[in-house]
């Protein structure tokens, strides 16, 4: 994750790095932070599947919508 980290510090707002640090979240159980970068990435890239798909699902499965 540090490496994704500093990726971010370098890029600044890419949905590529929020995405990375959104699933690393996830995957650790850090769901607050994994919808808080899934949101970063929507707003910097609204388009993007992946993010709409893996949000919704982590909203779903927190009986949340987006």
């Amino acid at each position: 994750m540090a490496v994704v980290e500093h990726a971010r510090s370098v890029t600044g707002d890419n949905h590529v790095v929020h995405v990375n640090l959104a699933e690393a979240h996830e995957d650790a159980g850090r769901l607050d932070l994994a919808l808080e970068h899934y949101r970063e990435a929507l707003r910097t890239f609204p388009a993007a599947k992946r993010v709409n798909l893996r949000m919704g699902r982590l909203l779903a499965g927190r009986g949340q919508r987006s």
